[in-house]
């Protein structure tokens, strides 16, 4: 019994033993990555000025080079790439972006630079990358979003809300959007999309845009009414035509067109009418 006794405390004892230096392997190995890990960060990253000097280019390569390797073996190994947001953007376009494989360090690129590339892409305005330790690259793309058609010189092309042209985009597909005028249109589009959103209740009317002189917008309206927008705060006159569609039903008037163009008064041009079966003639302007 106490022979039995002694090999059970032999036993138990060598299984601590091979337990420590297995606890012991491990801990140098993540050791040895931690340590790969913080000069990695120096070295990869770029942080080192002496790597701008042509005299150190080749050292520097080679000991990032050295570095990615020895961080893929202590466990940094790029193993999976997880896009997320993508619709349109071309597998091929991200991949080249990226410009890691699978099996590198995670730490073979900087994550400015694959973010820039990744901005680059026509359909992509922008882009989110985060290493996600110790084996993934996580990439969060916000694709370009058709929102408008802009018409110059008689050609069509499909623009962004950033007023960016996507190239690649039909505008025969998009017939449903609004159209913009004007050589300068797509520059000034932003600010277009921020007044129109905030009187959201008038975007479903507006079937055009026209960017007269450089200075202002005309709007033309799906019944055709025609407002025409003041150089100096737009918004207060969408703020005063939404109103006027919310309380006075002016959409519904037999009107060709809103001046708002004079800062202090508001001119409303009636439909013609015919008169004794004569041809109709030009409306009046009235001030409201």
């Amino acid at each position: 019994m106490a022979r039995a006794t002694q090999r059970q405390q032999t036993s138990r004892k060598a299984s601590r033993t091979k337990a420590k230096k297995k606890r012991v392997a491990q801990a140098r190995r993540w050791g040895m990555g931690v340590a790969v890990l913080a000069g990695a960060l120096l070295v990869v990253g770029g942080s080192w000025q002496i790597y701008s000097l042509d005299l150190f280019t080749r050292a520097g390569d080679a000991m990032r080079s050295s570095a990615n390797d020895t961080l893929a073996l202590a466990g940094f190994r790029l193993n999976q790439i997880e896009v997320k947001g993508r619709e349109k953007t071309e597998p091929a376009l991200i991949k080249q972006a990226i410009g890691m494989e699978q099996g590198s360090s995670v730490f073979t690129a900087s994550i400015d630079d694959i973010r820039a590339n990744l901005e680059k892409i026509g359909t992509v305005r922008r882009a989110c990358v985060e290493r996600r330790l110790p084996d993934r690259l996580y990439v969060e793309l916000e694709e370009r979003v058709p929102v408008a058609v802009w018409q110059s010189h008689q050609t069509l092309r499909v623009v962004d809300a950033d007023g960016v042209v996507l190239e690649k985009e039909s505008p025969g597909q998009y017939r449903h959007l609004m159209v913009v005028v004007g050589e300068d249109a797509p520059k000034h589009l932003p600010e277009l999309f921020r007044l129109l959103t905030s009187e959201s209740a008038l975007v479903a009317d507006i079937t055009s845009a026209v960017r007269v002189g450089g200075r202002r917008w005309d709007l033309r309206l799906k019944n055709g009414v025609k407002v025409l927008l003041p150089e100096e705060d737009p918004a207060e006159a969408l703020r005063k035509l939404a109103e006027w569609k919310e309380q006075k039903k002016i959409m519904e008037k037999a009107i060709t067109a809103i001046d708002f163009r004079l800062k202090e008064r508001v001119f409303i041009r009636l439909t013609p009418q015919p008169e004794n079966g004569k041809p109709a003639t030009p409306g009046k302007a009235q001030e409201v």
